[in-house]
């Protein structure tokens, strides 16, 4: 198995829930049965424009679980489509 594949692979001690951030599609990971109060806003990388939480889901599992917090992942605008400050407005919008 590739280390990519491992490295992508959802972990197996998170459960995912997908809902809205002030209009955009997120997601939002946290361990099994965790109760923590620790949050994490988490923003995928690819320079505002490429990627999803979907095609970041493993690391934001992983985060979650070795954190003991639950993680937020907005899908914000991305360029070209977008241009700036478009991401950035979404990435405010989420934090706020």
């Amino acid at each position: 198995m590739r280390l990519a594949s491992i490295v992508n692979a959802p972990s197996k001690a998170a459960e995912t829930l997908r809902l809205e951030i002030e209009g955009m599609p997120a997601v939002r990971a946290r361990p099994h049965g965790s109760d923590s109060q620790r949050t994490i806003l988490y923003f995928h990388g690819g320079g505002y424009c490429v990627g999803s939480w979907q095609s970041h889901r493993g690391p934001i599992t992983h985060l979650a679980v070795a954190a003991d917090a639950q993680v937020y992942a907005p899908n914000y605008r991305l360029a070209p489509e977008h241009p700036y400050p478009a991401a950035l407005e979404d990435a405010l919008a989420a934090y706020r």
